[in-house]
């Protein structure tokens, strides 16, 4: 059995200072929906984080002590693998896991496949109708049908479409053809 040795501590690197942020955030917040936002930068492996009261954080991948990026890799690949089946069970977490997994070995973090305007927003309905079902069921009594969904104002339909987990359903929905949520 191999025994590792405890890696020696390299110097930790500075932390950025939280800082607050002079201009208000280049998002607009309404009061009801307070969020941090992020930019990244991939070539320069930079994020920055600001908070809805301005205060913001950067910090840089490349200032992570090396014998932590690997393990910080597996992590988002873990994370990434498992959001995929977000809201699945059994055999069908098990094909959206891999599907996932097959597409980043592909080197591809996220498909997009061009589908007719009218058949995406039906796969949108459908998506949230999956995803909030439930809770239509729960507040209004009766079972939501696409006609449910597709009867929402544009706004409210727009905003229920962004949910990560309905976008997560039609990304599934949308790469496989046979796919009819």
């Amino acid at each position: 059995m191999a025994t590792s040795k405890p890696a020696v501590p390299a110097a930790a690197p500075k932390a950025l200072p939280v800082q607050p942020n002079p201009a208000p955030p280049s998002v607009a917040v309404s009061p009801g929906r307070k969020k941090a936002t992020y930019e990244k930068d991939l070539d320069a492996q930079s994020c920055k984080v600001t908070l809805p009261s301005g205060h913001s954080f950067a910090f840089t991948l490349k200032a992570v002590a090396q014998s932590l990026v690997g393990r910080l890799a597996f992590h988002g690949l873990i994370q990434k693998v498992m959001d995929a089946a977000a809201g699945e069970r059994g055999p069908d977490a098990i094909t959206s896991m891999k599907a996932a997994y097959d597409q980043l070995v592909r080197g591809v973090w996220t498909e997009r496949i061009k589908v007719d305007p009218a058949v995406r927003k039906a796969k949108i309905a459908d998506a949230i109708v999956k995803v909030f079902g439930k809770a239509f069921q729960d507040k209004h009594g009766k079972s939501m049908t696409r006609e449910n969904a597709l009867a929402y104002p544009t706004k409210t339909f727009n905003k229920l479409a962004r949910d990560p987990r309905v976008q997560e359903i039609l990304g599934r929905a949308l790469v496989n053809a046979e796919s009819v949520l």
